[in-house]
């Protein structure tokens, strides 16, 4: 098992973007993460909450250049929505060449607060 690592952050803007995440694992926000060379990314959870939006977890395969989407998750009415797997988790990206990275986006109709959780492990890729 590799390092779970808890993201969180808060958009208050209408329109598209990209989040920008917090962690105790790091100082600064950071709007996109960059999987290291011989490592993947497993996506676990993804927690959103208040105003309606849809939320994309995106990734690039340039070191952040650009992006292409990869899932969304919609939280159509005010409230919650948990998306988690215990057994597996809801997405893996592999990394051979070390340039590929994630990030999550955003789409919302109003300048309501909505806020989310992530969590997220990197391990070396032979880890299962």
């Amino acid at each position: 098992m590799g390092d779970l690592i808890n993201l969180y952050g808060e958009v208050s803007a209408s329109g598209t973007g990209t989040i920008n995440l917090s962690s105790d694992s790091f100082t600064n926000t950071v709007s996109f993460i960059t999987i290291p060379k011989g490592f993947k990314c497993k996506v676990w959870q993804v927690d959103v909450s208040g105003a309606p939006a849809a939320i994309t977890l995106l990734v690039s395969k340039d070191g952040g250049s650009t992006f292409t989407t990869l899932k969304t998750l919609t939280l159509a009415s005010l409230g919650q929505l948990n998306e988690e797997e215990r057994s597996r988790p809801k997405v893996v990206l592999a990394e051979v060449p070390g340039e590929t990275a994630i990030a999550f986006g955003y789409s919302k109709a109003t300048t309501d607060t909505t806020a989310v959780a992530i969590t997220i492990e990197i391990c070396k890729e032979e880890d299962v």
